[in-house]
């Protein structure tokens, strides 16, 4: 009977606090709307009333009559008709799948689609995400319940819902790229192909010219539908968003089967969550091909054989670190860091000393200096492989090896810390948001296991101090990369540390982590540690049971918050799709850009693009000879870099008019103040770019709607300087 008061009383706080949420969702969003409305001005008051204000008040109405019946009626506030309809939506079985499905899709095309009625405000989607999210719960609750499992909580439904939207928004973010349109949909996009290319650059072009110096390993895995005759770009496009999909899911497979061989919902949930986590940064793929071969090959628990293991850990180390060395900079240590993440997880110290305290620790970790050795000689192979694989690559390049190094010479830009116009949310109080929940999982956990009073169990200082230190180091090691000129407008640059820290709080989460079991250490030590870190988990030393649902509602408390933070970030991220240029518009570029390449090439001068490069990769124009130099992305690098020596050779080839023809994205003159986003790079762009070309060079024409310039020599003599 106290079962179902109990039952009784979460269903009606429940039914209570969602239409509270609800409310306060369809408030927020009315209101923003309106304000923004107000500000650009595109409505009249009065149309502003008549066409958005009314659903919006319905809504709300609608919302504040259901609170009344839930206060005034028992049967309504238990939202046992709730429970009733789910009932009846179980005799359709899977189909409930199906409506779940229907339900996502209208949720990405709310927010992505070019046509969607649904404002792309922030509080709408947050709006859209929370009501779609209550929809689908009752259909999975329906769809649990034609296969014999009732008695899944509303708010772990709701859960699962949000990790369903969370992987769906992603998947149609990708899928948006999926096109056939020849212009690059994006700055940088197109010219992800062409540095692809150089690996055939021979075939291709019919002239040598040397791989890329940026990111090797990323244009080595795009590089792969070159080798099928006459690929075009929709097909390099479509192995782009594999590649993304394809890496997530593979390294969240990987890491989630190496804890768990129990495939039940937790584990299926848990790889959806951590595919859209990856995705999130996002953490790029051909980083995490360094992840997987560590998570595969470090002390696989599938290989019987001793030896051969060992051979195979070393071996993996040695895989990763040489592909995170023409990977970045950043990584070179990373392959050996995570090695050692997971050493200390599952190694136990086997020379154990007295004492936790602090007067202790140093004499402790001298008497086992020896347990450190292996996740040192891991860090430190992997580095020295690192730099050895990219001396090679730059040896068989043929590259300057101080083009390797232009993110040495960049300017860092620490106000993105904060939140700024680049990335709202501001680097470090998002990685402080998004980590807590995770960080919670490990504290919580190693509190309990140092809190095991019958096994004895504990975890041994230099351990602790161990995943700290490598925590510490590459959260700062992230910081520092998300602040240079170039980056900051996401998280994708503090990836090693999303990763080690994933890491360990799976392992905790999963209960895989060896502790040491023969710690003699000092009673009264242990227990002041437990008393001062214990007030957050325990209630009472002698309530067991209590400590226990305690410290379960902790975990709880921070899985729901993981998996709330992460979904309402990847909805916050994204935009609507571009809507492309029509038929005509696209021959009409393609034309004009064929006509006036033609005739600059039949005389036999040179044409430079600048930008859309990939429209000789990919046979768009006819018998257009490749100019190597100066593509858009890595000009841009070098401008960063304060690069002179490469700079001033191409202001002196603008000065001398080596190019007949320069094509490229419309150019400005227009600095941007530092309260815009990505004023540093437009600037840097302006002073070392498009200053000279629109000093030696003037447009000839320009087709905004595919955003092509073709620019032809100014033969008026002008001091750019």
């Amino acid at each position: 009977m106290n079962n179902n008061l109990n039952a009784a009383w979460q269903r009606e706080y429940l039914y209570k606090y969602t239409l509270i949420i609800t409310i306060v969702l369809t408030g927020f969003a009315f209101i923003t709307n309106m304000i923004n409305i107000s500000k650009t001005g595109s409505l009249s008051r009065i149309e502003s009333v008549l066409l958005f204000s009314s659903p919006w008040i319905i809504s709300i109405v609608l919302e504040l009559g259901l609170l009344l019946m839930g206060i005034t009626n028992q049967e309504f506030r238990t939202i046992l008709w709730i429970e009733q309809l789910s009932d009846h939506l179980s005799r359709i079985g899977k189909f409930n799948l199906v409506i779940i499905a229907f339900i996502i899709s209208g949720f990405c095309y709310g927010i992505l689609g070019q046509n969607s009625p649904i404002n792309d405000s922030f509080s709408t989607r947050l709006l859209f995400l929370w009501l779609s999210g209550l929809v689908t719960s009752l259909f999975l609750s329906a769809n649990f319940r034609s296969s014999g499992k009732k008695g899944i909580a509303y708010i772990s439904l709701l859960g699962i819902s949000l990790i369903l939207f969370g992987i769906g928004y992603k998947i149609a973010f990708f899928f948006q790229s999926i096109s056939a349109y020849p212009f690059t949909l994006s700055w940088s996009e197109t010219s992800r192909y062409y540095y692809a290319s150089l690996f055939m650059a021979k075939d291709i072009y019919g002239i040598a010219i040397p791989p890329t110096v940026l990111h090797p390993s990323r244009y080595l895995m795009q590089a792969i539908p070159f080798y099928f005759p006459v690929s075009p770009l929709w097909f390099h496009r479509t192995w782009q968003v594999f590649l993304y999909l394809g890496t997530a899911f593979a390294t969240s497979w990987l890491l989630v089967r190496r804890l768990s061989r129990n495939i039940n919902l937790q584990y299926r949930l848990t790889i959806l969550w951590l595919s859209f986590f990856i995705l999130l940064g996002p953490i790029y793929y051909h980083l995490l091909v360094s992840v997987m071969i560590i998570y595969w090959g470090y002390n696989n628990p599938s290989l019987n054989n001793k030896f051969f293991r060992v051979i195979v850990t070393w071996g993996s180390i040695i895989l990763a670190s040489a592909w995170a060395g023409i990977s970045r900079l950043n990584w070179f240590p990373v392959p050996g860091l995570l090695a050692a993440t997971i050493y200390f997880l599952e190694t136990p110290v086997i020379n154990q000393t007295n004492g936790l305290g602090i007067k202790n620790i140093k004499a402790s970790i001298i008497s086992n200096y020896h347990y450190l050795k292996p996740a040192f000689f891991f860090t430190l192979l992997g580095t020295l492989t690192a730099f050895t694989s990219q001396a090679i690559y730059i040896f068989v390049s043929g590259n300057q090896s101080k083009q390797f190094a232009s993110s040495f010479s960049s300017d860092l830009i620490w106000h993105r810390l904060f939140p700024n116009p680049t990335y709202p949310p501001g680097i470090l109080p998002a990685t402080i948001i998004i980590s807590m929940p995770l960080v919670l999982i490990i504290f919580v956990n190693l509190i309990q296991i140092m809190d095991d009073k019958s096994n004895h169990k504990s975890f041994h200082p230099i351990r602790i101090l161990g995943m700290i230190l490598i925590l510490v180091v590459l959260l700062i090691g992230g910081l520092i990369v998300s602040v240079k000129i170039g980056g900051g407008s996401n998280l994708h640059n503090l990836d090693a540390y999303w990763i080690t820290l994933i890491t360990f709080s799976f392992y905790f989460f999963f209960n895989k982590t060896i502790p040491d079991t023969k710690m003699v250490e000092s009673v009264a030590t242990k227990k002041r540690i437990i008393q001062y870190f214990g007030k957050i988990i325990n209630q009472r030393q002698k309530e067991p049971n209590k400590i226990n649902e305690s410290r379960y509602n902790i975990i709880r408390f921070a899985v729901g918050s993981i998996i709330i933070i992460t979904t309402v970030l990847t909805i916050s991220t994204g935009s609507r799709t571009t809507k492309l240029p029509s038929l005509n518009e696209i021959n009409n570029g393609l034309d004009t850009i064929n006509e006036f390449t033609y005739y600059a090439t039949k005389k036999g001068k040179e044409v430079l693009f600048i930008s859309n490069r990939h429209l000789i990769t990919f046979n768009y124009l006819e018998n257009v000879p490749l100019v190597p130099e100066y593509e858009r992305v890595f000009l841009m690098e070098m401008a960063m870099a304060k690069n002179e020596e490469y700079l001033q050779r191409f202001h002196d080839d603008l000065a001398n008019h080596r190019f007949a023809i320069i094509i490229s994205e419309p150019l400005t003159k227009k600095y941007k103040e530092t309260d815009s986003a990505f004023s540093a790079e437009n600037n840097a762009w302006i002073q070392e770019v498009s200053k000279y070309i629109l000093c030696y060079y003037k447009p000839y024409k320009t087709i905004q709607s595919t955003r092509i310039q073709i620019l032809v020599p100014e033969m008026q003599t002008k001091n750019c300087k």
